[in-house]
């Protein structure tokens, strides 16, 4: 039945910030939980504050937490019912329970239960609101009355409805502390998968390295392509290109460059050079669709490189004959397993561009 009952939400800023944020699409979000998890709302509210002052402008999106004691004006009628009506539209439902159920509605057991059966009917009609239901297992003390006793019963029951009809809605953490290292990666995930709309940006240092393998083929007038783009990739010994081919097999990269750069002394057949932006690149927007499943901010190289490798392309489909289809596979998993980083910058000692040639 509560909602997040503070300014913590990051929406408090002085009147030229407003001005500047007043295009950024707005997600509210509601947090329903029973009076015994106060800390995990106070951290939610910290995770909105914190995302609101670094990620809102990045992403486009600002977070808005619905506050049921701010927001709903006094009406007549049932109360739960009062705030249903006044808090009905939001974007993403944030439960969360440990021990209290809460007080019936005299529809439901608890305003929290009312409140997730709405937002689950509404999500199943609209799919929205985005659901996230949290259980908490930090310990417990044993029930000291009947109604505690009745309380807990109620919470195990409904955990056991969750976990039987609505199994991949629900997530658990350790304790009280825990929650908002929890719950901060899962809301940036839900944000970034579900209501970004603008394609991710390429990171910096690799769009630089990219637009100077560009540069290059427009002042030759050759088409860019694919093994354009794994030789930028591969300019990188420190990479994930470069990495993943030496994890495969050692040498394999310094392989592959020279092959690749055989191709690009020799490619006038290819077609001139057409100018083109990243994003409406296919290989780009590819990447940027992988991204974004992880949730991260920007395409990287690994997802780049994932993204040339599904693409099927001509050049890959030679790739793949030339490895093998076993060891082209598992390139791919190698590939999967790196770890997300920032390039460096483009300037780095050792960076070398293939021949521009006549």
């Amino acid at each position: 039945m509560y909602a997040a009952a503070s300014d913590r939400g990051g929406l408090v800023d002085n009147s030229a910030q407003r001005r500047e944020r007043s295009t950024l699409g707005r997600i509210r979000l509601l947090i329903s939980s029973p009076g015994d998890v106060a800390l995990e709302r106070s951290q939610v509210l910290d995770v909105v504050a914190e995302y609101n002052r670094t990620m809102a402008d990045h992403l486009g999106l600002l977070i808005q937490p619905l506050d049921w004691a701010r927001d709903v004006h006094p009406a007549a009628g049932r109360p739960q019912q009062v705030i249903n009506e006044q808090l009905e539209r939001y974007e993403v439902f944030v439960g969360i329970m440990w021990q209290r159920f809460g007080t019936p509605t005299g529809v439901a057991d608890s305003g929290t239960e009312e409140e997730f059966l709405l937002a689950y009917e509404s999500w199943k009609r609209t799919k929205l609101p985005k659901i996230m239901l949290y259980f908490c297992e930090a310990p417990i003390t044993p029930p000291r009355s009947r109604q505690e006793l009745t309380q807990l019963t109620k919470i195990v029951e409904f955990r056991e409805r969750i976990a039987q009809d609505y199994p991949q809605l629900s997530a658990t953490y350790k304790d009280h502390a825990a929650f908002k290292d929890t719950f901060r990666p899962h809301l940036h995930r839900l944000l970034i998968r579900y209501f970004t709309k603008e394609p991710l940006p390429l990171a910096g240092g690799l769009l630089a390295l990219l637009e100077l393998h560009k540069e290059a083929c427009a002042r030759r007038n050759l088409a860019f392509l694919t093994p354009n783009l794994l030789l930028a990739l591969l300019q990188r010994a420190d990479g994930v290109t470069w990495r993943s081919l030496e994890f495969l097999r050692p040498g394999l990269a310094g392989e592959l460059r020279e092959r690749l750069l055989v191709y690009d002394r020799a490619r006038a057949p290819a077609g001139a050079f057409v100018p083109f932006r990243w994003e409406e690149r296919d290989d780009i927007l590819r990447a940027g669709e992988l991204a974004r499943q992880d949730a991260a901010p920007e395409v990287g190289e690994k997802h780049l490189l994932l993204g040339v490798l599904g693409s099927g392309s001509t050049t890959v489909k030679n790739l793949e004959q030339w490895l093998g289809n076993a060891d082209f596979q598992r390139l791919v998993g190698i590939v999967r397993e790196q770890p997300d980083e920032r390039p460096a910058p483009v300037a780095t000692p050792g960076l070398v561009l293939p021949p521009i040639g006549p």
